[in-house]
């Protein structure tokens, strides 16, 4: 494993929309699925008890209240999307930033705007891989992106390396 690997990328508005239905309907798939048939099914015996249905309609009632709640899910992570993205408060849209994976932490620069931070290992929850990006999981619903567009195939390998053979790095590839 290399002592170091740098990566240069920037974020678009399309990234951050492939990460919210990445993390709903990749990453998280099992999850979401399982919680939403257990909420659904919650609800359907709920409706069988009040109103006394028959099995048929119990079936049928179950369907339309799980795809009711999955089309709610989808029109929220599109609310969210337009929230996020229409008033883009840390500027991390079109900005190039450099991360420099080191043996610790990783070193963040944020181009034009002279910020620096740094994440040690311990503070990520987990890594993923995506046809599209890589995230960086700091909690279940916040990851840095680091977009495959903006990564040449050398250092898409280089990354996907680095991440998997590190063992201060939990990682997981959904490609």
């Amino acid at each position: 494993m290399a002592d170091t690997i740098t990566i240069q990328t920037s974020m678009q508005k399309k990234d951050y929309h492939r990460f919210l239905l990445d993390n709903t309907y990749r990453i998280n798939r099992w999850k979401n699925l399982l919680s939403k048939a257990a909420v659904s099914l919650i609800i359907t015996l709920v409706l069988r008890t009040v109103y006394a249905i028959s099995i048929p309609q119990f079936f049928a009632a179950g369907a339309v209240v799980l795809i009711s709640i999955l089309l709610i899910q989808r029109i929220c992570i599109e609310i969210q999307y337009r929230l996020e993205t229409g008033r883009d408060q840390l500027k991390q849209f079109d900005r190039l930033q450099t991360l420099r994976f080191q043996e610790e932490e990783i070193f963040i620069k944020a181009e034009k705007i002279d910020q620096c931070g740094k994440i040690p290992y311990d503070r990520l929850l987990y890594t993923a891989r995506t046809s599209s990006a890589f995230y960086l999981y700091l909690t279940p619903k916040t990851a840095a992106i680091l977009p495959c567009r903006m990564m040449n195939d050398e250092e898409i390998s280089g990354l996907t390396s680095y991440l998997s053979d590190n063992p201060k790095i939990l990682f997981r590839a959904y490609v």
